[in-house]
């Protein structure tokens, strides 16, 4: 085997490796997407004031969702 052949099969590994965590990571943003939008759906109905208390005690797709909800709402960040 040459020297090229060995770093054509060890390219070949690299790429198959990348396209693998690339894969992965697609199928965890999708995720991450149907969840936000299964607690935009269940969130819509709180009021402002218990949208608030769950923002801040939430984190995650639960925080997105809230985030997304009172942003929509008019509710914007504080500026320091």
């Amino acid at each position: 085997m040459s020297f090229f052949d060995s770093l054509k099969k060890g390219a070949v590994i690299v790429g198959q490796a990348v396209g693998e965590q690339i894969q992965s990571d697609f199928t965890k943003m999708q995720k991450m997407k149907s969840d936000v939008d299964f607690y935009q759906q269940k969130f819509e109905s709180l009021s402002d004031e218990e949208l608030l208390r769950k923002f801040r005690s939430s984190s995650g797709s639960r925080k997105i969702a809230c985030g997304r909800l009172l942003k929509a709402r008019g509710y914007r960040p504080k500026a320091d």
